[in-house]
């Protein structure tokens, strides 16, 4: 083929790359935005898609209306297959078109992409503008709301004035000086005089306005709100976050579904997240008395409610109900974030304030609760910690799995929820001896209100049921939310387990557990478990079906749960002091005190916290008497040589006192000072020697052997000896026969029984009088008669003994004589003489 042959070819068009765009923007934005420089389009990815590289793109943004200032935006070289993340483009939103809306408008944001001259690629987006007084909600950027806090407004520093003027007549100090006084105490009275101040107003509750945006709403500002006298609870809370921040306090808008209102930090601190989600935290530092709730609201109702009632509104409300929390907004927090308050006018319009309209002197004189005092943890003593075998030893007695109720109570039939709102009241009950009766809530409220009350964290609106069940509990009448076959079933089953084991373990298991703690085992965890932290021992009695169940104090002291206490410390490193012993008050066991030092301690554990509810229920200590004389007792135990030497360990103990052949037995009895009055063997008296020695040994046998008649032996031996003996067992059962025959034998009196329904501290003081009326006495003179007789006659028996035995020149004895002959089957006359008496020519 020549080259005149091959005909020309047109040249193909170069093909358009393939780009793809990915923006990153706000879906809606208002003026708060903008003057807080929050970008508009946050990033900007452009894919090279084709294979080709791309340098020299070119970036435009418009927006239709204008709310958003053109852009263009030049892009380096993106190689192929690969992206390019542009961020901080730097488009501005519109200030003039954002300050001039009334309502919320929508338009398109247009994104396109040139290259060489083509458009590589052009997109639409769906933005809406919102007018300056809306807040745009909480799914972009919640914390936006500070920007509506505007404390700079006159009307504010108006109501500034008004409450140092309230503070003036409360407390004879005008001063708000925020947190500089560095008490708690007088925050909260600049809170209280806050309250007074915005009642004054006169603020009626309004529902958001018909052109409320999805999402988010329209808020009123400090004028509107003066000048019209209407607010939503958004509303209210914009203004006392207004009022607080002037005043130098660090409030926060707690914001829950369909409803918000204020809290505020009563010490100098911030929360560290923006916005904050844990209302569990929050809870935490309320029942410190380290943050203040407040219903908003409550001001502008008619039934004139004092600065305490909407104080409680709000801590029995909406902040229990963790479902319904979205999330809080820190004031001052926000502001370390550069969130400004809105460039308002200090007075719109010209707008004059007018004369106080509400009577302030309505509310009369405020009664305000006092605060919980701060406790210094570490001026309260913390229990020791051991280490080595002790160690080992203690951390095999206490079950420290999920197994175990003290540490993780579940719903099952060996518990019962108590609808109680006062634990401590419940425990001063408790404490002075009353008894409370035991019945169903079905019987005392209708089928909602048992539905809305759930162990008593439902909303503000269950305040009158609550002070029902506290005027309940003053008439000595506890209920419980189990329907009544339930829990009738559950309180025979409980009572019965727990008369089987005080009869037969000889331990209480029975309690009123008063205050939990809710705990996980990792931050991250989502399962949370209940473990009690007051034990209050109790019993269950029923005198008839129709009297129905009644519940009063055993007579045994409430305990701390020390296997909590155990687990705080082994596998969290944590220790709570001041609880050994337990703080008191007037009425036994400061509760409030105990709660509070909990709540302190475990402040800073995220997903933990302090409820406090009760229960009745079986808590089994198990071996806890044993962990707890391990643990507190160490020092004492060591002085005892066995438990030294089992501690430090190594080689086989001797304790210096020998062991004679039981052929010398007779050689170490001193009747004169051996007291057996059971009757007893060579071995049991060796026993019986032994211990009154100060030896330690083991003494086992089969059954039938006498081993609970010489342990009687023993004890009235040393009893004689005037010494304490104590005397346990595993068993009941062991303990009464044992018991039984000292009471045959009249040493009844000298016997304090502490196992079974016997350990109380009645019963123990009785035997203690009982003791006391037994005269001090010598031992009757017939005694040393009767020890001469015995011991003539034993010497006798001894020396026909030693007699038989005693071998002749010929190597046999009187004894191996008689043996051999009796072996004989045809024995010879031996030719003995005549019957003698042995006894007599041998003495």
């Amino acid at each position: 083929m020549t080259e005149s042959d091959i005909s020309p070819v047109s040249p193909e068009p170069e093909a358009t790359p393939q780009l793809a765009a990915e923006l990153d923007f706000l879906p809606f934005f208002n003026l708060a935005f903008q003057q807080n420089d929050v970008p508009a389009v946050r990033e900007l990815k452009l894919t090279n898609q084709s294979a080709q590289p791309l340098a020299g793109l070119v970036c435009t943004f418009t927006s239709s209306p204008e709310m958003i200032l053109p852009k263009t935006i030049h892009a380096e070289e993106i190689a192929p297959g690969e992206t390019l993340a542009l961020h901080d483009l730097g488009l501005d939103l519109n200030v003039e078109f954002l300050t001039s809306l009334s309502e919320a408008v929508k338009g398109k944001l247009k994104l396109e992409v040139h290259w060489n001259g083509r458009t590589l690629c052009s997109q639409d987006y769906d933005v809406t503008a919102y007018a300056a007084d809306q807040w745009t909600g909480l799914s972009v950027m919640p914390e936006i709301l500070a920007a509506f806090v505007t404390p700079n407004l006159d009307v504010i520093s108006e109501l500034q004035a008004r409450a140092s003027e309230e503070l003036r007549q409360a407390t004879g100090d005008a001063s708000i000086d925020g947190y500089r006084s560095n008490d708690r105490k007088r925050v909260y009275e600049i809170c209280a005089a806050i309250y007074r101040a915005v009642y004054s107003w006169g603020i009626h509750y309004s529902l958001p306005p018909s052109s409320i945006g999805t999402p988010g709403q329209r808020i009123r500002f400090a004028d509107n709100i003066f000048q019209y006298k209407l607010g939503t609870c958004l509303d209210t809370a914009v203004l006392f976050a207004s009022v607080m921040e002037q005043c130098g306090l660090h409030p926060v808008i707690l914001i829950h579904t369909g409803h918000a209102y204020i809290g505020c930090h009563l010490v100098d601190r911030y929360f560290p997240d923006i916005p904050m989600d844990d209302l569990q935290a929050i809870r935490k530092l309320v029942d410190l008395d380290e943050f203040l709730v407040l219903e908003t609201t409550a001001v502008c109702s008619d039934s004139n409610a004092t600065f305490s009632k909407a104080e409680t509104i709000a801590r029995t409300g909406h902040l229990n109900i963790d479902d319904e929390f979205q999330c809080a907004v820190d004031i001052f927090r926000a502001r370390k974030s550069g969130i400004r308050p809105l460039p308002l006018r200090r007075s719109v319009n010209g707008l004059e304030l007018a004369p106080v309209e509400h009577d302030v002197e309505k509310l009369g004189p405020e009664e305000m609760r006092s605060l919980q005092e701060e406790v210094d943890l570490s001026a309260l003593d913390s229990a020791g910690t051991q280490s080595g075998r002790v160690r080992r030893w203690t951390q095999k007695l206490l079950d420290l799995s999920l197994r175990n109720r003290l540490l993780n109570v579940r719903d099952t039939k060996q518990i019962i929820p108590v609808a109680c709102n006062d634990i401590t009241a419940l425990e001063d009950k408790l404490a002075a001896d009353e008894t409370i009766s035991l019945s169903p809530l079905s019987s005392l409220l209708n089928e909602k209100d048992l539905h809305d009350l759930t162990m008593l964290r439902g909303s503000e609106d269950k305040n009158e049921i609550k002070a029902l069940l506290d005027a309940e509990l003053e008439q000595h009448r506890l209920w419980s939310i189990l329907p009544a076959p339930e829990l009738n079933q559950r309180l025979v089953a409980v009572y019965r387990q727990s008369k089987s084991d005080l009869e037969e373990g000889g331990v209480n298991t029975l309690f009123l557990a008063a205050g939990f703690l809710e705990w996980k085992m990792s931050e991250h965890d989502a399962k949370s478990y209940l473990a009690p932290i007051l034990l209050i021992p109790i019993q269950i009695r029923r005198k008839s079906v129709a009297e129905g169940f009644r519940i009063s104090r055993l007579d045994e002291d409430t305990v701390i749960n020390e296997t909590l206490l155990e687990l705080l410390r082994s596998q969290f490193q944590l220790t709570v002091p001041g609880l050994d012993p337990l703080p008191a008050d007037e009425s036994g066991v400061d509760v409030a005190l105990v709660m509070q030092i909990f709540r302190q301690t475990l402040k800073d554990m995220k997903g933990w916290e302090v409820r406090e509810e009760a229960r009745i229920g079986l808590f089994s200590f198990g071996k806890f008497i044993m962990w707890n004389d391990m643990t507190v007792r160490q020092d004492d135990l060591r002085k005892n040589a066995i438990v030294n030497h089992l501690i430090e360990g190594g080689g086989l103990f001797d304790d210096g006192i020998e062991v004679f052949p039981p052929e010398e037995i007779a050689q170490h009895l001193d009747l004169n000072n051996l007291c057996c009055p059971m009757s007893a063997d060579s071995s049991q008296l060796a026993a019986v020697i032994y211990s009154g020695m100060g030896k330690s040994f083991v003494l086992h046998g089969p059954p039938g052997t006498g081993k609970s008649q010489t342990i009687t032996n023993i004890i009235a031996h040393n009893l004689a000896l005037g010494r304490r003996v104590l005397f346990v067992s595993e068993k009941k059962a062991a303990l009464d026969v044992v018991h039984n025959r000292l009471t045959k034998i009249g040493l009844k009196p000298f016997c304090l029984e502490l196992h079974s329904n016997k350990a109380g501290k009645t019963d123990v003081l009785k035997q203690f009088a009982e003791a006391l009326q037994i005269p001090e006495s010598n031992p009757p003179a017939e005694w040393d008669t009767v020890i001469a007789s015995m011991e003539q006659t034993r010497d006798e028996l001894n020396r026909y003994v030693r007699e038989l035995h005693k071998v002749y020149p010929n190597g046999m004895s009187a004894y191996d004589c008689f043996s051999r002959t009796l072996g004989l089957t045809e024995a010879p006359d031996p030719g003995l003489a005549p019957e003698i008496d042995f006894l007599t020519q041998t003495r």
